[in-house]
C-alpha cells in the first residue's frame, strides 16, 4: 500500500472519490439555520394542461424526498413554503410531412416559483421565468398524440423539479 501512495497511484482515485459531488444529506448551506422543512403547495395553473400542476409538485415532493436538503412538512409546520405558478404551456410543430400536417411538435413550459420563510414572511428565493421545452411525436391518433404530449410534460416537470431542488439546497 506505501509503495502504492509513494508511487501518486492512489492520488487519482483520491480526487475523482472527492471531487463526484455525491453528499447525503447535507442541509442547505445559505438557508437560516432554523430552516429544516419544507412545504410545496400545488402550483397554480390557468393553463389548459389540467394536471400539470399536480405533476410538477410531486415531481418537487419527490426530489426532496430522493435527494434530501428539507424535510416534507405540513403547511403550518413547515418552516418555508414553496410557492409556484404555471406561466404558460405552448405547443409549435417542428416536422411536417405536408405545409399542415406535423409529425413531430414542441412543448414549451414556463414556471415560477418563490421560497417563504414561513417565521417572518420574507421571500428568500425567486424563480423567474423558468422553461423547458421538449419534443413529442404526432400518433396516429388523438390518445397517442395525448401520451406522447404528456410523457414531454412529465420529462419537463422532472427537469424543473431538479432545478428548483438544486437551487435551493445545493447553490443558495
Amino acid at each position: 500500500m506505501k509503495g502504492f501512495i509513494k508511487k501518486g497511484l492512489l492520488w487519482p482515485l483520491f480526487f475523482v472519490l472527492c471531487a463526484c459531488g455525491y453528499h447525503v444529506g447535507i442541509a442547505p448551506t445559505g438557508l437560516p439555520p432554523y430552516v429544516k422543512t419544507i412545504y410545496i403547495g400545488v402550483f397554480k395553473n390557468p393553463t389548459n394542461e389540467l394536471k400539470l400542476g399536480a405533476q410538477i409538485t410531486e415531481k418537487l415532493r419527490e426530489e426532496f424526498i430522493k435527494k434530501g436538503g428539507l424535510k416534507l412538512a405540513p403547511k403550518d409546520k413547515a418552516d418555508v413554503i414553496l410557492e409556484g405558478k404555471i406561466l404558460s404551456v405552448s405547443s409549435t410543430g417542428v416536422a411536417y410531412v405536408r405545409y399542415n400536417v406535423s409529425v413531430e411538435r414542441e412543448i414549451t413550459a414556463r414556471f415560477s416559483a418563490k421560497l417563504i420563510d414561513t417565521h417572518t414572511g420574507k421571500v428568500l428565493m425567486t424563480f423567474n421565468n423558468l422553461s423547458r421545452s421538449e419534443n413529442f411525436l404526432v400518433g396516429t391518433n388523438v390518445m397517442a398524440t395525448q401520451t406522447y404530449k404528456s410523457e414531454a410534460l412529465d420529462k419537463i416537470s422532472q427537469y424543473i423539479a431538479e432545478v428548483i431542488h438544486h437551487k435551493i439546497v445545493d447553490s443558495f
